[in-house]
């Protein structure tokens, strides 16, 4: 078992530990499991190859440039338009402190329309709405107008896409949460993973973005809701908006679902990028006790940690670097008879 420091929108509190050092290059994996892979920044390649040069983005990782200033690019992708509107939606709700400043950056870009849950819906995944209905009221904020639905972040999703706005949007952009979302335990549970799934599934490019602590995310979180952390939202806005405007105009990765972009609260538009892959975690206990047959979410157990963290998300997260993983969604692993 490890501890990390951090969980998918929740405050629980973790400690990461690292058994060995960091690694001194980084790698990119094709990882395949029942649930989802991790795919290679370009179109694959034989290993050999791969075993010879690193992608250009793991390659500026270690020289600490910026890959929007010296070539890292991902071309090989399949175009994305840059004519109409970016979707936004989150999983923290529409009172979360990173919505505003996020809406802003992203409007410098091109239009934004917005539709987000009426509150906190983390851990939730891809929940759609089966039984009950769907409210949407539209609320306006610093000139801003958001949608504003009583459901799931998915819901968002689905609702932005086919009946809001009456056009789909070039690109779904969920986030930013407030809370990492690296490794697949979190990445699964997470409401942001969750909505930028559901556009997939529409047919839309989209993009996940998460940023923690790895420490103490119990107290972090507090101080963030408190208001504390205000100067904070900005420059991870900047951060995600600038990788935005990267895939906009590079297109989005050949043979990729979505990105789910993960990085610590130090991070400016400066910092270093790399792809990673998914750690493979899991957890244990997440329900608590709290009178005979009655329990509440309280996920204090840390992550059962399976395998290498060398070239994953969650290095790299702490590393200090950006993380940029490249998920495919339900691809089945290929077995030897």
């Amino acid at each position: 078992m490890i501890e990390l420091g951090h969980s998918a929108g929740h405050p629980g509190e973790f400690e990461r530990k690292h058994p060995q050092p960091l690694p001194p290059g980084w790698g990119c994996f094709v990882n395949a499991s029942s649930l989802v892979a991790v795919l290679p920044m370009s179109t694959p390649a034989a290993s050999s190859k791969r075993a010879q040069r690193s992608p250009p983005f793991l390659q500026l990782a270690e020289d600490s440039r910026n890959p929007r200033d010296t070539g890292g690019s991902w071309r090989s992708g399949y175009p994305v338009p840059a004519m109409g509107y970016l979707l936004v939606t989150n999983d923290d709700g529409v009172d979360s402190p990173a919505l505003l400043p996020f809406m802003r950056a992203l409007r410098e870009i091109t239009d934004v329309r917005v539709v987000v849950p009426d509150r906190e819906r983390s851990w939730i995944g891809k929940a759609i709405t089966r039984f009950g209905e769907i409210r949407v009221t539209r609320v306006v904020r610093e000139g801003m107008e958001i949608a504003v639905a009583d459901g799931f972040p998915a819901d968002c999703t689905q609702l932005g896409v086919h009946s809001l706005f009456g056009e789909a949007p070039d690109m779904v952009v969920s986030g930013i949460n407030v809370g990492l979302n690296d490794s697949l335990a979190f990445f699964l549970s997470s409401g942001t993973a969750g909505a930028a799934a559901e556009g997939w599934i529409a047919g839309i490019p989209a993009l996940a973005f998460s940023t923690g602590v790895t420490r103490d995310h119990r107290g972090w979180s507090e101080r963030v809701w408190a208001g504390e952390e205000a100067d904070l939202w900005p420059r991870a806005a900047g951060v995600s908006a600038d990788i935005v405007t990267t895939v906009r105009r590079d297109g989005f990765p050949e043979g990729v679902d979505l990105l789910n972009v993960n990085f610590d609260t130090n991070a400016t538009v400066d910092t270093p990028r790399v792809f990673t892959d998914l750690a493979k975690t899991g957890y244990d206990r997440i329900f608590r006790e709290i009178r005979p047959d009655v329990f509440i979410h309280d996920f204090s157990t840390g992550l059962r940690v399976r395998g290498d963290l060398a070239g994953t998300d969650v290095e790299a997260v702490a590393k200090g670097l950006v993380s940029i993983t490249q998920v495919r969604l339900a691809h089945a692993v290929k077995l030897d008879v």
